[in-house]
């Protein structure tokens, strides 16, 4: 399709030093400003319009720029004549002349397609011949004699304004996808130009997504949350919970033991509510049919400096035992070959004072009891000191058993949480 990017349409469009076309007959023909400047001819994308000068023969009307049709002359009568351009730049049709009559701009059978008048963008020039009957042909093709367009190389890139569809950017002749004055570059070579590409250096996405740019919206988990954004990737949660708020999911942390859930309610131990005295595990059984219990009295608050009391009753009576403690959570581990104990409490441990169980030998109604508030306050460099609230204990008791696998036995486990 011919265009003409950078022509004017309100005035000549002939360039000022290639205004003048030769006829042999008739000698020169000005196609620019006549008529002080007043007329000139206008090469339109469709057709051609205006008047042009010869001294010999008078005006020359190549049409009035208003075809019947809106795109090309009907050259079927005297009022809808003048000269058409075709797609590629053919010129057909017929202009005017009161002293010379018809000037036809063919085509012609007669010549071959070189010769044929027409108008080369490329060149910014027409090219061919006419024919009048009265006056013989029209050279339009002269290599230094012909009429020229008005159409610079803005850019210097080569390409005249007429055919450059980007005339201010030496970098383009066209718009291309990304437009005159950016390039279509693809840097991350995924087919996508830059200029259409909302990621230019990630050949995996053309869009930020969830993710953004160089990160992959992948959700391995499968629960509707791109891992870059779960707080468990691994594991599905589509909730997201994370009770503590370290930006690690509560199921994640379950899975790794950096929480837990010992009463089994779905949520972790630490952030449930203090005091949240749990029971669990398994005491062990001992020679006498003994099975020690753990409970508690008072609250574990970190503002007294007392009354937490932690207690092991049904423990054999006689035997000397203790408690210990631990802040890493439960356990539930074999504690000796042949033994039905289960160590309840996860490594490291803090012992408390060694007492002896009172009550009667080879019956189950000893006592191990000690004022926890009281013991951590004697003892500011014990395990977890100084506590805060919040944090999780777990506690258990053990006293002697000489006869039993591993001559001790163990109660079961009791957990609590600090409070303020």
């Amino acid at each position: 399709m011919l265009a003409f990017a950078g022509l004017a349409s309100a005035q000549s469009n002939v360039a000022p030093a290639q205004k003048f076309g030769w006829q042999e007959n008739t000698g020169w023909m000005n196609w620019r400003d006549a008529n002080g400047t007043a007329q000139g001819v206008v090469i339109g994308t469709n057709f051609l319009r205006g008047f042009a000068w010869g001294e010999n023969i008078g005006w020359i009307n190549f049409g009035d720029g208003t075809p019947a049709s809106g795109t090309s002359y009907a050259n079927a009568n005297g009022t809808d004549f003048g000269v058409n351009v075709g797609a590629t730049g053919l010129l057909s049709g017929l202009a005017w002349g009161e002293n010379v009559g018809w000037i036809n701009f063919g085509p012609f059978a007669s010549l071959p397609a070189a010769q044929q008048a027409r108008v080369d963008l490329p060149a910014a020039r027409i090219r061919g011949f006419a024919w009048g009957e009265n006056i013989g042909w029209l050279d339009l093709d002269d290599a230094s004699k012909f009429v020229g367009l008005d159409c610079p190389d803005s850019d210097g890139d080569g390409a005249n304004n007429c055919v450059d569809g980007c005339p201010n950017d030496p970098a383009k002749t066209a718009p291309g996808q990304c437009g005159c004055g950016v390039a279509d570059t693809d840097t991350d070579g995924d087919g996508t130009l830059n200029c259409l590409d909302g990621c230019p250096n990630d050949p995996l996405k053309v869009a930020p997504g969830t993710c953004g740019c160089g990160v992959a919206d992948t959700d391995t988990d499968l629960d509707g949350v791109a891992d870059c954004l779960d707080n468990c990737d691994a594991i599905a949660n589509p909730g997201q919970a994370d009770c503590d708020s370290d930006g690690v999911g509560n199921v994640c942390e379950l899975a790794a033991g950096t929480q837990w859930d010992t009463n089994g309610n779905g949520a972790p131990d630490q952030c449930e509510a203090c005091p949240n005295v749990i029971s669990y595990c398994t005491a062990g059984t001992t020679t006498n049919g003994c099975t020690a219990t753990m409970s508690s009295t008072g609250s574990p608050s970190l503002a007294t400096a007392s009354g937490f009391v932690l207690r092991a009753t049904g423990v054999e009576g006689q035997k000397t035992g203790l408690l210990f403690y631990g802040i890493f959570g439960p356990n539930n581990a074999p504690w000796a070959p042949g033994s039905s104990s289960r160590l309840c409490v996860r490594s490291p441990v803090q012992r408390l004072t060694s007492v002896s169980t009172g009550g009667t030998a080879n019956l189950c109604n000893g006592v191990i009891a000690t004022d926890f508030r009281a013991y951590l306050v004697a003892n500011p460099t014990s395990l977890g000191q100084p506590f805060a609230p919040g944090v999780v204990v777990n506690a258990q008791a053990w006293f002697r058993d000489p006869p039993a696998p591993g001559t001790t036995n163990l109660s079961n486990g009791l957990q609590f949480t600090m409070c303020p």
